[in-house]
Order: C-alpha cells, then structure tokens, then sequence
C-alpha cells in the first residue's frame, strides 16, 4: 500500500468516526431539571492559603 492511499484511508476513517460520534438523535428526549430555590455545597481543596492574594480571593469570587 502506498503512503498516499494509507494517508487517505485514515482520513475518511477518521471523518467518519467523528461524523457518528456527533450525531444528536439520543438527545431529542432529554430534559434538564434545574432546582434555583436549592443550594448546593461545593468543597474545593486546593494548595493555595484560603486568603492568599489573587488565587485565593478568587474563588471567594466565584463561591459568592
């Protein structure tokens, strides 16, 4: 088998994986159920003090 035909072969391979991979026809019945009335608690271990300048004031940011 020559390089050129190798290459070809794995490029429509590829394409066509990618092209099933993307199809959409499981997600017609789908529904996402969001509860805004309930808090949720998220725990974020990180290796940074709670209040060190920048790292730490920003996810104070995004808790809030």
């Amino acid at each position: 088998m020559k390089r050129r035909d190798f290459v070809k072969v794995g490029a429509i391979a590829t394409a066509s994986i990618i092209a099933t991979g993307c199809s959409n026809k499981d997600d017609k019945n789908k529904t996402i159920n969001i509860n805004k009335n309930r808090k949720t608690k998220i725990k974020l271990a990180t290796s940074w003090p709670a209040k060190f300048p920048i790292m730490g004031e920003g996810v104070d940011f995004f808790a809030d």
